[in-house]
């Protein structure tokens, strides 16, 4: 399972991956000093003036659920590949919507888990 450090550096070579359909973008800092990363899924060429639809999905609130992290990670490889090798369906998909993903929204409370290694701890690093 990523651990904070390694989610970091790999959230960052999402784009170098897939400039086709994919950015990531440093849209904050949490309490304790992390990035707070927004990645876009979508199609980067696409010139329609015609709205997409977006879709934000936020995955890592609660430390102790590693699965949704690695579910980000297959999420935005699988499309951003399929996206690449001209499949119909996710082509479509990314041309007329825009997915906006939160991949680790609590990365406080996941170090604070890696640290004490109470993997039965839910909360966030300010105890809520």
């Amino acid at each position: 399972y990523h651990t904070v450090d390694a989610f970091n550096r790999e959230v960052r070579q999402l784009a170098e991956q897939h400039p086709c359909c994919v950015t990531v973008d440093e849209r904050g800092k949490s309490r304790d000093g992390d990035p707070l990363f927004l990645v876009r899924l979508t199609d980067q060429k696409r010139v329609s003036t015609k709205p997409r639809l977006k879709v934000l999905i936020s995955y890592g609130e609660h430390a102790r659920e590693f699965l949704p992290i690695e579910s980000f990670f297959k999420l935005v490889r699988d499309w951003s590949s399929a996206f690449a090798a001209g499949d119909p369906k996710t082509r479509f998909l990314l041309e007329n919507s825009e997915l906006l993903l939160i991949g680790l929204a609590n990365p406080d409370g996941r170090r604070r888990l890696e640290r004490d290694k109470s993997y039965c701890w839910r909360g966030m690093a300010n105890n809520v």
